[in-house]
């Protein structure tokens, strides 16, 4: 094999490569956000004895699963968790995040999540 021939399987194997890394950095919030709500689906069928309760255990979720709930709509820092009565027994639920990537400066993106449950 000539010396071009290796300069160009190593250039697409780099490319591949590089792929497989971008494809990983940017697909895990996305794996972050379908682990997190389906541990936070499951977490919604206990009875809690507070709203301070509730929202200890779901910071708690969102520790374990690397996610960070502080965000508003418009990107400023905020409570990213509201929870308030929406009946006697009944309470709703709106989880918000972001999630930012930065691919090595050369490209960055940010993800927005959020959730929202009655229980």
């Amino acid at each position: 094999m000539s010396t071009v021939g290796k300069i160009i399987w190593l250039l697409v194997l780099a490319a591949f490569a590089v792929g497989i890394h971008a494809g990983f950095m940017f697909g895990k919030p996305y794996l972050d956000y379908r682990f997190f709500a389906g541990a936070s689906k499951d977490l919604m069928r206990f009875e809690f004895k507070s709203e301070e309760d509730m929202k200890e255990r779901i910071i708690k979720l969102a520790s374990d699963n690397n996610i960070i709930i502080e965000y508003d709509e418009d990107g400023e820092k905020d409570n990213g968790l509201e929870i308030w009565p929406s009946s006697k027994r009944r309470y709703d639920i709106i989880i918000k995040w972001t999630k930012k990537v930065d691919y090595f400066g050369l490209y960055d993106k940010t993800f927005k999540y959020r959730l929202e449950y009655t229980i």
